[in-house]
């Protein structure tokens, strides 16, 4: 059995703060963890643990990193992909956020999936469909 691993360049602290100023998503450990920039002073930056809200500087009072530099990674663009009725791919979307419904929708008796919502970067809502993603549709009453 062999396991994959993605390559991450080991970036520099000079690196990690020009990826986050040039507007790119820094994490430090996972995901939840994002490298910002302190809105009153730009020479400032701090980690945000995104689930709970607590911050820490990115360096110690020394200018020491918190940290190892083998920590921190660009986050990659999260897509979804929709699909017309047939299973083609119709278009591939970049998404800010998404989260799981807590509810299984079945659309046969041998077979389930999770109902879940994502917000696009260009503003759209989607929805998983028994043939994946799709635009969700807006019910307006006339």
């Amino acid at each position: 059995m062999t396991t994959t691993q993605t390559y991450r360049k080991i970036m520099t602290l000079e690196e990690i703060k020009s990826a986050v100023i040039a507007g790119k998503t820094v994490c430090w450990e996972n995901e939840d963890y994002v490298v910002r920039q302190y809105i009153n002073d730009k020479t400032r930056f701090y980690v945000i643990c995104l689930s709970n809200e607590h911050i820490c500087g990115l360096c110690d009072v020394h200018g020491k990193l918190v940290g190892s530099l083998k920590q921190f990674f660009i986050q990659e663009p999260k897509t979804i992909v929709l699909r017309t009725k047939s299973g083609k791919i119709k278009d591939v979307v970049e998404y800010v956020s998404k989260c799981w419904v807590n509810k299984k929708l079945t659309h046969n008796r041998d077979a389930h999936f999770d109902y879940c919502q994502a917000v696009g970067t260009n503003g759209k809502t989607y929805e998983t469909s028994v043939t994946g993603w799709r635009e969700m549709r807006t019910n307006v009453k006339r």
